[in-house]
């Protein structure tokens, strides 16, 4: 299958980085399956994560997300996560601990990008990692807000 991409976006795509090249070609392929998954399509305020980096990311649930917008509840777009060792991973709800997705089992030294589009349960919590044994993981996540 191939793709021809607009003109439009290709200028679009041509000067955002990384993170917004991303978007523009999600909305891009969405809008070509009638999905509005547009930013204006959101409400509350967008989010990207610090990188989470950790060695061992089994013996605590670990924050990976920023707190959202003070009595909203947090909407996860999409989380990146690279391993190093193979190993699976759960995203789970701060303090409940409710699993929101996984577990996902992932190779050694790989990279998947999870698009999630899920909405915490809980207002006023974090979006946490937990995987199964020890291992170097990394893990940026992009969120918002949703009052």
């Amino acid at each position: 299958m191939s793709l021809t991409v607009p003109a439009a976006c290709e200028t679009q795509l041509a000067n955002k980085g990384r993170d917004a090249r991303l978007a523009v070609m999600i909305d891009l392929l969405a809008s070509m399956a009638g999905v509005n998954q547009s930013a204006s399509a959101k409400t509350g305020t967008d989010g990207v994560g610090a990188i989470f980096t950790s060695a061992d990311a089994s013996g605590a649930d670990a924050a990976i997300t920023g707190a959202p917008t003070a009595g909203s509840k947090l909407v996860i777009d999409s989380v990146e996560v690279s391993v190093g060792a193979a190993i699976s991973i759960l995203f789970k709800e701060e303090t409940s601990g409710t699993v929101i997705a996984g577990p996902y089992y992932m190779a050694a030294n790989s990279t998947r990008t999870f698009i999630l589009n899920r909405q915490l349960p809980t207002a006023d919590k974090k979006l946490m990692i937990r995987t199964s044994a020890a291992g170097n993981v990394m893990a940026l996540s992009n969120y918002h807000s949703n009052p």
